[in-house]
C-alpha cells in the first residue's frame, strides 16, 4: 500500500451530498468559493459517486483528480484533500 501525505482537508458527507462536499473541500483548500471551481461533473460520473456513497456495503474509496487537487471518497463518506 502506498503512503499518503496527510490531507489538505478532510471532512465527511453528512447533510450535504457528496457532490457538494467534495467541491466544498476543494474550494477550502484552494481559496476559491465552490461555484468558481470547474464543475465536478465535467470529471466524474458524480451519479455513480453519490451511489457508492450511499449504497455500498463494502469497504473501500474512490481517487480522483478535480481542479488541480487528488480527491479521495471512503464508501462511508469521508472525503480527503491532497496536493
Amino acid at each position: 500500500m502506498r503512503d499518503h501525505p496527510p490531507p489538505l482537508a478532510e471532512t465527511h458527507v453528512e447533510n450535504r451530498g457528496v457532490v457538494e462536499t467534495v467541491a466544498q473541500a476543494v474550494a477550502a483548500v484552494d481559496g476559491r468559493s465552490a461555484t468558481e471551481l470547474p464543475p465536478l461533473g465535467a470529471n466524474v460520473d458524480t451519479d455513480g459517486l453519490a451511489a457508492f456513497v450511499t449504497t455500498s456495503t463494502t469497504t473501500g474509496h474512490l481517487v480522483f483528480e478535480y481542479a488541480g487537487y487528488r480527491v479521495r471518497v471512503d464508501f462511508d463518506g469521508a472525503v480527503m484533500v491532497y496536493e
